[in-house]
């Protein structure tokens, strides 16, 4: 499924206002989601900013300049950050966002509406999704992890994961009035105007599952203060009599939390244990073990609002973002055995140029070489590079052929374009290449990694470990863009996302597919082979889009007769002679399903002709007027896409 990076910051203070930037807005109370506007590089991975409980009549929260400027130290430290980190800013890397929400309602309706939001928005397909959460707002990316799962992981700072005493009134009241013996009646409606917003907190909690994604939790801890009879009064009447307001009389946020603090240690909490007692002076340090303490670190002399300011220094962001590279992988990826970057590019003479222009088909023909091939296979070239040439592909654009080329049991992949054929792999294992859908990147096998390749900078990822590839993989387009689709020695048809690292479990689509498939633009679809509904059958299934199927054709062996039909779901074509089909392709410009393997002894490749079947009038046709050789002892077919 697909990840999006939510980090999640929020306080109970509203700060000033900066750039607006351009927004998405659900409904009312639904909140808005908001690109940062000095934006400048697009990615799929997103980072959204999520204030926590702040005051505002807003019904969709913060506006976007509220927004951007409430985040603006968090931003301007991950920009400052990025060049020693990662070589560049961060958010060339990744995007910023930021979502606002009106917090007067159950965080669990928060985090579903959040989750809409985000859902709905078409620019997020595809995209990787953490969370760095605080305060309230890491309560909102838990439960985005819990109950939807769509997140990679994050980091949650202050986040009161287990809740809080100061959001239970009960516990508050007796905590305030066992340090406040005497003013409490007074005292305890200025707490209640202090926990304004927390409250929903103590029956936001119906999860309480491992996360799913990979979290790191930051706690904030500061000394608890004195509680000394004139101490806690002292520091009372200090706050009371700042100004007539009790909230306002607050001086400082460490002021307020070390208030917060006594209130905590003053409560009756949790299980006895003396961390229950320590706190960041609104949330106690075990809410930050919810993920288990090997990923828990407590940051000590952190107050609550220190965890997202950073003490004005750089250490809590820096830990931040080395948790972010983590789990979005930040920083490049680099496969150390493709050397040399930039290699000579073979010149070849201008009939290769000429002949990808007017080639419709691409084979490798009996002696094992690339061959190119005009639409009524007459015309053709033969690339004249030494080798066994394997498994073509063309391009989006059909200007570019990749293929694999083994000399002396050594394989690389090439590009041929132009008047030059480029080696682009120097492993001596790459083979089965593939394009992406914009003809930026391609992705192949070399060892037994599946990896992805930038052309423009020549990037290379790992992105499956552990793969033996049958044929190239396809790399689908429309809404499945971003999925590759292969088929392993295993003959399982499997996917993964190109933007995943090195991973080693992927998603299953199909077993026992006997045969490859490939890719045929302009539809985009997968043409798989498997077993028919007979012992001497096989079923070719064209999928478009890898959703809903566009053409299924059993072809089956019957020694008495030959015969097609077709019914409301599929075409039947019976041979009289036996058959072994490896490989299939479809032309859907002129309806045409290519097969390649053998019918009787002769092997290569053969044309069923689906519209001359459909429009035909002849009573009595022969099998030649649909099913004939194409070009004997040929295999691998590419076909180029229609312009």
């Amino acid at each position: 499924m697909w990840r999006i990076l939510i980090v999640m910051l929020g306080v109970s203070c509203l700060l000033a206002c900066s750039k607006s930037v351009d927004s998405v807005v659900a409904k009312p109370g639904d909140g808005r989601l908001v690109r940062w506007s000095k934006q400048t590089a697009d990615s799929h991975k997103r980072v959204i900013f999520i204030p926590g409980c702040v005051v505002t009549n807003d019904p969709n929260g913060l506006n976007p300049t509220e927004l951007e400027d409430y985040f603006s130290i968090k931003t301007g430290n991950f920009e400052q950050l990025g060049p020693e980190m990662f070589g560049v800013p961060t958010s060339s890397l990744v995007e910023y966002w930021f979502y606002g929400y009106y917090p007067n309602q159950n965080i669990e309706q928060i985090a579903d509406a959040a989750w809409s939001i985000i859902r709905e928005n078409s620019g997020f397909d595809n995209c990787l999704v953490a969370v760095v959460g605080h305060s309230e707002g890491a309560v909102v990316g838990l439960l985005l992890d819990r109950r939807h799962q769509c997140l990679v992981g994050g980091v949650l700072l202050g986040g009161p994961t287990l809740s809080t005493p100061v959001a239970h009134k009960d516990v508050r009241d007796k905590a305030v009035k066992k340090t406040f013996p005497v003013l409490y009646p007074k005292l305890i409606p200025l707490f209640d105007q202090l926990a304004i917003g927390t409250e929903q907190l103590a029956a936001s909690y119906p999860e309480s599952s491992t996360p799913h994604g990979e979290f790191k939790f930051f706690a904030g801890r500061i000394d608890i203060p004195s509680t000394g009879f004139w101490k806690r009064n002292t520091n009372l009447l200090d706050a009371l009599l700042a100004e007539r307001r009790f909230m306002n009389g607050i001086q400082d946020n460490r002021q307020f939390a070390e208030l917060g603090a006594t209130i905590i240690a003053q409560s009756e909490w949790g299980d006895g244990n003396k961390r229950n007692k320590w706190s960041d002076g609104l949330v106690t340090v075990p809410s930050a073990f919810n993920g288990g303490a090997q990923y828990c670190q407590i940051m000590e002399d952190y107050d609550h609002w220190d965890l997202m300011t950073g003490k004005g220094d750089l250490t809590l962001d820096q830990l931040t973002l080395e948790w972010l590279d983590r789990v979005l992988k930040l920083t490049p990826n680099w496969v150390e055995t493709d050397l040399p970057a930039t290699p000579d590019a073979i010149e070849l003479t201008t009939q290769v140029s000429d002949a990808l222009t007017w080639a419709r088909f691409a084979y490798v023909d009996a002696d094992h070489h690339l061959t190119l091939t005009d639409d009524n296979w007459e015309k053709s070239y033969v690339l004249p590079i030494r080798g066994a040439h394997d498994h073509p592909q063309f391009n989006n654009t059909g200007d570019s052929v990749a293929l694999d080329i083994t000399d002396d049991g050594i394989s690389n992949i090439y590009i041929l374009s132009g008047v030059t054929a480029k080696q682009i792999s120097f492993d001596g294992t790459s083979r089965c290449p593939a394009w992406s859908p914009n003809g930026q990147w391609i992705t192949y096998q070399s060892a037994n990694d599946l990896l992805i390749h930038q052309l423009a900078d020549d990037e290379r990822m790992a992105v499956v470990k552990g793969v033996d590839l049958m044929s190239p993989p396809v790399w689908t387009v429309s809404k499945l863009s971003g999925r590759v689709y292969f088929l392993n020695q295993a003959k399982e048809l499997q996917w993964v996302s190109p933007r995943q690292r090195g991973v080693s479990a992927t998603n299953l689509v199909q077993s026992n597919c006997s045969s490859s498939f490939l890719v045929k633009a302009p539809i985009g679809g997968i043409v798989v082979i498997g077993p028919g509904s007979t012992a001497d059958s096989q079923r070719v299934t064209v999928v478009t889009g890898a959703l809903a199927s566009h053409l299924s054709v059993e072809v089956r062996y019957d020694p008495q007769r030959w015969n097609i039909e077709q019914n409301d779901t599929e075409v039947v074509l019976t041979l009289d002679q036996t058959f072994n089909f490896s490989e299939a392709a479809y032309d859907p410009t002129y309806n045409h399903l290519y097969l390649v393997g053998k019918r009787g002894d002769v092997a290569g490749i053969y044309l069923l002709d689906i519209q001359a079947f459909l429009e035909c009038s002849k009573s009595d046709p022969e099998l030649c007027d649909f099913f004939s050789l194409i070009c004997e002892g040929a295999s691998q077919l590419a076909i180029r896409p229609s312009s």
